[in-house]
């Protein structure tokens, strides 16, 4: 099992807002998880955004159009974003 310190940035593309917070990936022989924490669902309302992922001083990015990380922080279950968000994962876990 390894851990990956990773920073998540989103950024509202109107506006050019750009909110950081903590997060850590893990995977092992279950799979890939992300915990993350410090979102504030009233800044990430709207759309379209993007979420750019950074480990070790390489990144992967994706763009969703609805409200991926407040969704997320409150447990629910969004269609698009979570596919986004776990290719991104997938994606930054290879880099490593």
């Amino acid at each position: 099992m390894f851990t990956t310190p990773a920073e998540y940035t989103k950024k509202k593309l109107e506006g050019g807002k750009k909110i950081v917070a903590r997060a850590t990936v893990l995977a092992n022989d279950q799979g890939l998880s992300v915990t993350m924490c410090g979102w504030e669902r009233s800044i990430y309302m709207g759309g379209p955004h993007t979420l750019v992922l950074e480990a070790n001083g390489k990144e992967v990015s994706g763009e969703f159009s609805d409200d991926l990380l407040a969704d997320s922080a409150e447990g629910g279950d969004n269609g698009e974003s979570d596919v986004v968000v776990w290719e991104m994962v997938r994606a930054l876990a290879d880099l490593k």
